[in-house]
């Protein structure tokens, strides 16, 4: 079944939000008044990874790393923040940096991760954004059917790559080595905007080259998630311990 979407301008996809940024998108949020956080969590390596396109596509985008003994691959997510409405949005529900907004915004409500469904119900947009007929969102493949949004999800996920290195450098810069575990919650690491916009300016330059690596630490509010870590070799702290940051639990 075809799905079709017709674009309400609600503005509800505008509102409290954490949106997934690439470097270059994170300065350019930056430079225009707006705050970005960096949120991180973390997997072990394993030996058999499992035959899933969503778990593949993390680990191709995620920085190789260690925590005590234990081979881990880190995520780091750059994210613009903000409480109610976002800064670039107009009274009239329009975005007011349509042509520089994010690939993130460009693609929603259609999904960035490969093999990923879009269920409406998921979605901030009201049933009658999905009922009218609109144009055709998804093709019977599954593909964004709009050249425009496929092109901006080929370009999301070619920056996801491509940013690797740099975020490794850029969490170098800034000392940030604490992650979540996977599928627990995330680590939020905030820095003042003139420290992080430095970081980033110098990291999107290519003025800096590859930095020695953090000892990663994991950071989880359950003893017994702690233990379990400390067990597999691996640096576990509780969330008290966290400084510049703060634990933003999942469920």
């Amino acid at each position: 079944m075809t799905l079709r979407f017709s674009c309400t301008a609600c503005g509800r996809c505008c509102h409290d939000l954490r949106l997934p940024l690439s470097l270059r998108e994170a300065l350019n949020w930056l430079e225009r008044g707006g705050e970005v956080e960096i949120l991180a969590d973390a997997a072990p390596v394993l030996a058999e990874q499992p035959d899933d396109p969503g778990v593949t596509y993390r680990r191709e985008r995620a920085l190789s790393a260690t925590s005590g003994k234990l081979a881990i691959a880190v995520n780091l997510t750059l994210a613009a923040t903000f409480s109610g409405r976002c800064l670039h949005l107009r009274s009239d529900m329009r975005c007011g940096a349509y042509d520089e907004r994010p690939n993130t915004c460009r693609i929603y409500p259609a999904e960035l991760l490969p093999g990923r469904l879009v269920v409406p119900g998921t979605k901030a947009c009201p049933p009658e954004a999905w009922s009218s007929p609109g144009p055709t969102l998804l093709s019977r493949e599954g593909r964004p059917a709009d050249p425009g949004v496929a092109r901006a999800v080929e370009q999301a996920r070619a920056n996801g790559l491509a940013d690797v290195a740099g975020k490794a450098r850029l969490a170098r810069l800034l000392g940030i080595n604490t992650s979540a575990l996977e599928n627990e919650g995330l680590v939020v690491h905030r820095r003042l905007k003139p420290e992080l916009l430095t970081a980033l300016e110098t990291v999107v330059s290519g003025s800096i080259g590859p930095l020695e690596p953090l000892e990663w630490q994991f950071v989880s509010p359950s003893s017994k998630t702690r233990r379990l870590i400390e067990e597999a070799g691996a640096i576990a702290l509780s969330v008290v311990e966290l400084e510049n940051a703060s634990f933003l639990p999942f469920g």
